[in-house]
């Protein structure tokens, strides 16, 4: 191990006291930054292709192509009638089955405050006879005399002692 320590300080004595090696590590530097600033490393692009491309055509076939051509767009123009034909009609029975839902949803809405209607009645009604047969004890308590035991009659209870 101590000729490996030797051997890096010595290197590390040559690296920052001779200046050819200070010129050798800036011109590396100087060759590297000018090399990928220019982009002499990237691959040329390629050539743009052109806009046009002239084709041939035998003079023959181009009736063939133009009758097959024009059974595309008939092909393609049924195909889009029939598709917006199928969207308007999804369209108009989700309206539908939405006025439906709406419906259902309002029926159900009015039934159930109907039933919490009569259940607020009859609570009233529970509520107000409960109140009024409590308060009918309490007088017919309030009106019957005391019972007492049946060792204790016609004495209180504190005159025993």
């Amino acid at each position: 191990m101590t000729g490996l320590k030797q051997a890096l300080a010595d290197l590390k004595l040559i690296v920052t006291t001779d200046h050819r090696v200070w010129a050798a590590a800036a011109f590396i530097c100087v060759v590297s930054f000018v090399w990928v600033a220019t982009g002499a490393w990237r691959e040329p692009e390629p050539e743009p292709p052109e806009k046009m491309v002239p084709v041939k055509i035998k003079p023959e076939k181009i009736p063939d192509f133009l009758q097959g051509l024009t059974q595309q767009m008939k092909e393609a123009k049924e195909e889009r009638e029939y598709l917006r034909d199928m969207m308007n009609r999804t369209s108009h029975e989700i309206e539908v089955d939405k006025e439906v839902i709406d419906w259902n949803a309002n029926t159900l809405i009015t039934r159930l405050n109907d039933v919490s209607e009569k259940v607020d009645k009859v609570a009233n009604m529970v509520g107000e006879a409960a109140i009024e047969k409590a308060q009918l004890e309490k007088k017919i308590k309030k009106q019957q005399p005391k019972k007492r035991g049946k060792h204790f009659q016609g004495r209180p209870a504190d005159s025993l002692f």
